[in-house]
């Protein structure tokens, strides 16, 4: 009986390295696992984009470099400042070269409106993940109004009738669209000068009788106080007095920079001076009209 002791000993050293191995075969499994899970989230990994920024007083240009497309609805853009964070969905921007396919791509650019005086913190994200980021100083830009609709909604303008259609805001809170007959106003104190610009970008896709902008102190329709871009009607200062083309149906978004100033002095220069309204036109009186006005932007000349 004193003899089987070592036997018993062997056993055990022989099943406790089969069970080292077995462990060591199961760990190799688990990390040959979690490898492969890792290498499958690397090739999905958004930040295999390189993206480039630059900016000037009014503008943030994204440029893609290289690497996997950016989904144009699944990518933004944050600006931060020493405001709250502006988070504007690339689908959102203005295309400067982009095919269309709703993705940004190597060698495609966006552009961005701001209006930010001092620091401004530029990042990409795509999901949860930050693809870019880079700070700029523009301590020396010249003071921009940017019209935020999120934040100071638009409503009826009580000098028109406003029939049928809606008023709604989107593109970040940067976009305002009017459908139907409606004059929309969005609270907006400013002093007009001889140098004030409204810069912006406009689109249509049902052309109507008046499609305009300009500012108002008052409930008063006053022609001399907008700019009219489009429309079969005419009334207000036409756009195409020195300022820019006047729209046609289906031309797409199209910036304007709009020398408002200029178009005040010049029809009547009691319009100069403080205004408490930014007035935004979709006229059509029994009949169908949309208006799009997104990025909009006040300034002063500095030239």
């Amino acid at each position: 009986m004193a003899e089987a002791a070592p036997h018993i000993r062997g056993q055990s050293e022989s099943v406790a390295v089969l069970l080292l191995v077995a462990v060591g075969v199961v760990l190799l499994a688990v990390i040959g696992t979690l490898a492969l899970g890792f290498a499958d989230r690397a090739t999905q990994d958004p930040t295999t984009v390189a993206v480039e920024s630059t900016a000037d007083e009014r503008t943030v240009t994204l440029v893609h470099q290289s690497g996997d497309p950016l989904p144009l609805d699944d990518a933004a853009v944050v600006l931060r400042s020493d405001g709250r964070p502006d988070r504007v969905p690339l689908s959102d921007t203005v295309p400067v070269t982009e095919d269309g396919d709703g993705k940004l791509s190597a060698g495609e650019s966006l552009s961005l409106a701001h209006a930010v005086q001092g620091e401004l913190r530029v990042l990409v994200v795509s999901g949860d993940a930050v693809v870019h980021e880079r700070t700029f100083d523009l301590s020396d830009a010249t003071p921009t109004r940017l019209a935020r609709f999120d934040r100071s909604p638009p409503a009826n303008w009580s000098g028109n009738v406003n029939v049928g259609g809606a008023v709604t805001v989107d593109g970040g809170g940067r976009s305002v669209s009017l459908e139907g007959n409606r004059w929309a106003g969005v609270p907006f104190d400013y002093t007009v000068t001889e140098d004030t610009v409204v810069a912006f970008e406009f689109r249509s896709d049902d052309v109507g009788e008046i499609h305009a902008i300009g500012f108002e102190t008052d409930t008063n329709q006053q022609s001399g106080r907008v700019v009219q871009l489009a429309g079969s009607q005419n009334w207000g200062v036409p756009v195409t007095n020195g300022y820019g083309p006047s729209y046609a149906q289906g031309d797409g978004w199209t910036r304007y920079e709009i020398p408002i100033g200029d178009v005040y002095n010049s029809n009547n220069p009691g319009y100069l001076g403080d205004a408490s309204t930014l007035l935004f036109v979709n006229d059509c009186d029994g009949c169908s009209a949309a208006s799009a006005f997104r990025n909009v932007r006040v300034y002063e000349r500095d030239d």
